[in-house]
């Protein structure tokens, strides 16, 4: 017989093939017989799982994009780091004017301002990198239910 009898038949049948199959598996070992007759019918054939094939290339697809993003925030990095040492100077000068008080969002937006030509943009396209990253990175996590492996992390 080519095809797995109910677990039904296996046990209570009185058949002479069901009392062959409990000689030869036990009487419970309706799980055994299974997964011999299993590996019988798909002996030499080739099965592929569309679902794991398209998480794999899911996961694949959200590392890509997390490097990606990396690749991204080390360049908008680089760039924003041009201008920070003058905007930590100009912060330093505004704090120094307000005698210690705490520096206003207005006065943090000016000390942007005078970092040079450059820096607003600079300063937005490195939060929006790093913005990018980290949910670049929760994606590929989700997708993998565990954590990026470090040597991925830059």
């Amino acid at each position: 017989m080519s095809k797995i009898v109910s677990e039904q038949y296996f046990r209570f049948d009185s058949s002479d093939y069901a009392k062959n199959l409990r000689q030869i598996y036990g009487d419970d070992g309706y799980k055994k017989y299974t997964a011999k007759m299993n590996s019988i019918i798909t002996k030499g054939k080739t099965f592929t799982n569309p679902i794991a094939k398209s998480k794999a290339e899911y996961i694949s697809e959200k590392e890509i994009q997390y490097k990606q993003a990396l690749a991204n925030l080390s360049k908008s990095r680089n760039i924003w780091n041009r201008y920070k040492s003058n905007y930590r100077a100009n912060l330093d000068a505004t704090s120094k004017q307000n005698n210690g008080i705490s520096i206003s969002s207005q006065q943090r937006q000016a000390a942007l301002e005078g970092a040079g030509g450059g820096a607003v943009k600079a300063y937005n396209n490195f939060n929006n990198a790093q913005a990018e990253a980290d949910y670049a990175l929760s994606l590929y996590n989700d997708a993998t239910h565990d954590g990026m492996p470090l040597n991925l992390m830059g």
